[in-house]
């Protein structure tokens, strides 16, 4: 936990409260994060970007944002935009993943594919960052820019232009697919 006196590891009381208890697997250190160091933003856990298993051995990726469903941004589909008493970010003003366990409202979990590690689904929060990025821009290799001046977002901002026979062929990787892809 980020205090006045620095960084340091602190014990937590056992998370509790309505939701879904993971324990956690994986978490990203966002550019938003060292942010908040830097300014000595205390108060709560960091970290949106995480994955975990719950209490059955069901692995999830946390998609953080927590909104109430019923104004018209969340209507419309945009649950990021949520303007209900409540809406927020999980690791952004509330607690989030940099802990052994966290309680999540059950909307927030993501199942994951077999085929992905738990350790490295926490890349999912920023890899969808990126590939919203490059869809929106409609981006092309040499087009690519830096989203949000991070290496970590350009680099998969520019691999998400590449064919997918390009990716495998660097990657040796089998190709995949994403959503809303030709």
């Amino acid at each position: 936990m980020n205090t006045d006196d620095g960084i340091h590891t602190v014990e937590v009381d056992e998370p509790g409260g309505a939701g879904v208890r993971l324990s956690v697997a994986a978490v990203g250190i966002c550019g938003t994060d060292v942010m908040f160091v830097g300014a000595g933003v205390i108060g709560f856990i960091y970290g949106h970007e995480f994955a975990g298993v719950d209490d059955t051995g069901n692995r999830y990726f946390v998609e953080p944002t927590i909104y109430g469903g019923e104004c018209a941004e969340c209507r419309a589909g945009n649950p990021q935009r949520c303007t209900e008493a409540g809406h927020g970010t999980l690791g952004i003003y509330r607690d989030g993943g940099l802990a052994e366990a966290v309680v999540v409202p059950e909307y927030t979990l993501l199942a994951l594919p077999s085929q992905l590690d738990v350790k490295d689904a926490c890349l999912v929060e920023p890899g969808a960052v990126a590939w919203h990025a490059v869809r929106r821009a409609q981006a092309r290799p040499a087009s690519v820019p830096s989203p949000c001046r991070s290496p970590g977002l350009a680099r998969l901002s520019k691999r998400y232009t590449k064919p997918a026979e390009e990716v495998h062929r660097n990657t040796h990787r089998p190709p995949t697919s994403f959503p809303g892809s030709p």
